[in-house]
């Protein structure tokens, strides 16, 4: 993932309210510092765009691995709000 070569979806969760403040996906590194996040997207073959959120005491992230990778047999799941995530869907029948 280090090397960007898997896709991820980083949530940022504001813990107080349970909403989303920010969703990033995309082939991204994340790097936990004592005073931000800093997420690291390959945009391209030579580059990349670098995005630094101040850390807070209510605000967690969540790393998604959104595609397989040969590394295990073993299967787990992750469910998302989608509302949070997308506010406005409208469905038709």
């Amino acid at each position: 993932a280090e090397m960007f070569r898997i896709e991820r979806r980083i949530v940022f969760v504001n813990g107080i309210t349970d909403s989303y403040i920010l969703s990033v996906e995309g082939r991204c590194s994340v790097e936990f510092k004592p005073l931000k996040f800093e997420v690291t997207c390959k945009i391209s073959d030579d580059a990349y765009l670098k995005h630094y959120l101040g850390r807070a005491d209510n605000v967690f992230p969540f790393v998604e691995q959104l595609e397989t990778a040969d590394v295990s047999t073993y299967r787990y799941k992750v469910i998302f709000k989608p509302l949070q995530i997308i506010p406005d869907i409208d469905i038709e029948l």
